[in-house]
């Protein structure tokens, strides 16, 4: 009875299967394409699943090779270094160790192939020393390239641990000392720098011009004048002797022109520039500090220096120096109007600089001839510069004259984009100039700077009585 109604609901069971698993299917449809698609796309790139040999597992499975003499070892020396393969440079390595005579080992190669292989670094530097002491005829130069390409890569550690080991009979030269100098800058370790410039001059060693370039790199960064001017004179004999002027490095004479200047030795650092080449920037550095000490004689030096090597000068070196000279208006006069002739598109800063001279000389005609220039082309700040000038010289008609003619058009211009061409100071100015002159018009036009000049004709038949009014409050 049991087993004939248990065979009897087979079907159904089935048939409930069936319905499900397919309701899923249609459920999960896009699902199931997506990953069908994503098969087909992986095999159609792809192809063979498995993957290739990489050259690491070559390399893996390399098989060290037997040389008969030194120069088979050389020759798969460079061979080795040439393609960087790591474990052929070690084979050679263990090769080169059992022959007795001198082989021409790349010790840089060499070093850089342990460390890939993740060998100690002390055992690194008892395996080179072990072999230096073996081989006293191997050559600095070698040494000298296996610094150099820990110092590329900042290895300052490996660097003091090798240079403690090496045998005796190997010594520092010109271009290690150049190397470490240059290695300790770059990582800031600028005591230690003076301790090699210290060790270099105990042992005699004459330093080469770019670890003379660091000395003064690292006399700049610590700001120690004296040491940067020393190093500086040995080097100035290179630069003039050997290979001319031009080879000075530019960038490091800005900067110790810059140092001077801060330290205020720009009167015993002047000499040492006769014969090195000089920027503009360099020359406006030095007259704004002979300005700032206020000391022609020095000025006169440095302008003498610049026109010497036909330095330019820019506006701005301009302005500085009829600021030097604002006690002698023929050379004020001079500069001005060579800035003029060299500089005909000059601005504002050199039209304060003229009439903060005029101004404290009482130099009007002078004044006049800025004007006449400038009026050409007049700007705003060109123009508040005059009405300030003749404001504190008391010069009040030509005060509302400039402002009258000249700012007619740059009121028109800030009229359009909606706003007013006065400031604070120039407004005071022209409204003062202007009650001094009793111009009532012009004053109240300026204190209402958005009124239009024919809007205030209502106000023509009392405008004594409007500006009483006015000031009444």
């Amino acid at each position: 009875m049991n087993s004939s109604s248990y065979t009897s609901n087979m079907p159904v069971v089935e048939g409930d299967f069936f319905i499900q698993a397919w309701a899923f299917v249609i459920s999960a449809r896009v699902e199931l394409g997506l990953f069908l698609a994503a098969l087909l796309a992986h095999f159609l790139l792809f192809g063979n699943s498995t993957p290739s040999k990489s050259k690491r597992s070559k390399e893996t499975t390399f098989t060290p090779q037997h040389f008969t003499s030194a120069k088979d070892v050389e020759l798969a020396f460079s061979d080795a270094s040439r393609s960087n393969n790591a474990r052929q440079v070690l084979n050679c390595w263990s090769a080169a160790k059992k022959f007795p005579e001198s082989i021409d080992v790349p010790l840089a190669h060499v070093v850089e192939a342990m460390q890939r292989f993740k060998k100690d670094g002390d055992y690194i530097v008892r395996e080179i020393s072990a072999y230096l002491a073996k081989h006293r005829s191997c050559k600095m130069q070698v040494i000298n390239d296996l610094l150099d390409s820990l110092a590329k890569r900042h290895d300052s550690d490996f660097v003091a641990a090798f240079l403690k080991s090496l045998p005796a009979g190997f010594a520092l030269d010109s271009r290690s000392y150049e190397i470490l100098m240059n290695m300790h800058f770059t990582m800031r370790n600028f005591e230690k720098v003076d301790e090699l410039v210290a060790e270099a001059k105990a042992k005699k060693v004459a330093l080469s011009t770019r670890a003379s370039i660091v000395i003064i790199k690292t006399a700049l960064k610590t700001e120690n004048f004296e040491e940067a001017l020393k190093t500086f004179r040995e080097l100035k004999a290179l630069w003039t002797g050997h290979v001319g002027p031009s080879t000075a490095p530019r960038q490091i004479v800005a900067q110790l022109v810059d140092m001077a200047c801060k330290e205020h030795e720009l009167k015993r650092f002047l000499p040492e520039l006769a014969s090195v080449p000089l920027s503009e920037e360099g020359v406006h550095l030095m007259v704004s500090e002979a300005v700032r000490e206020k000391d022609e004689e020095l000025l006169g030096q440095v302008e003498q220096l610049a026109r010497e090597k036909e330095i330019a000068f820019t506006e701005s070196t301009y302005g500085m120096l009829i600021k030097g000279y604002k006690g002698s208006d023929e050379k004020v006069e001079q500069l001005f109007l060579e800035a003029l002739e060299k500089k005909p598109d000059a601005g504002p800063e050199l039209c304060l600089a003229l009439l903060l001279c005029c101004q404290q000389t009482r130099n009007f005609a002078l004044a006049e001839r800025a004007y006449e220039h400038f009026s050409k082309q007049m700007s705003l700040p060109i123009l508040a510069a005059f009405i300030r000038f003749h404001s504190e010289v008391e010069n009040y008609e030509r005060v509302c004259d400039m402002y009258e003619r000249d700012a007619s058009p740059l009121r028109e211009k800030a009229a359009g984009e909606g706003r007013s061409i006065l400031d604070s100071r120039m407004e005071r100015c022209v409204m003062n100039a202007a009650l001094k002159c009793g111009r009532s018009k012009l004053a109240l036009l300026t204190f209402f700077p958005m009124l239009q000049w024919d809007a205030c004709c209502f106000f023509s038949s009392s405008w004594p009585m409007t500006i009483s009014c006015f000031f009444s409050f």
